[in-house]
């Protein structure tokens, strides 16, 4: 049985913004000052605000991982 969480092969220069399976994921990051919180939004429409960078670099990495899974879900 094959586990769809690990991906085979080694990571390549792909931005660390930017999904590498499908263009449709390029997540756009800005820290909002008047809220004191960073922003993160992707292309496909989730989002996420955390006053924390660790937490943000963390949501980073995982919808970059569970992006490709989502995109095959029915609507």
């Amino acid at each position: 049985m094959t586990n769809p969480f690990v991906r085979k092969g080694a990571r390549g220069s792909a931005s660390l913004l930017e999904c590498p399976a499908t263009k449709a994921h390029v997540i756009d990051t800005d820290f909002c000052t008047g809220k004191c919180r960073f922003v993160l939004q992707c292309t496909c429409g989730s989002s996420h605000e955390t006053r924390y960078i660790d937490e943000a670099l963390e949501w980073v990495e995982m919808h970059k991982e569970l992006a490709e899974l989502a995109d095959q879900l029915p609507e």
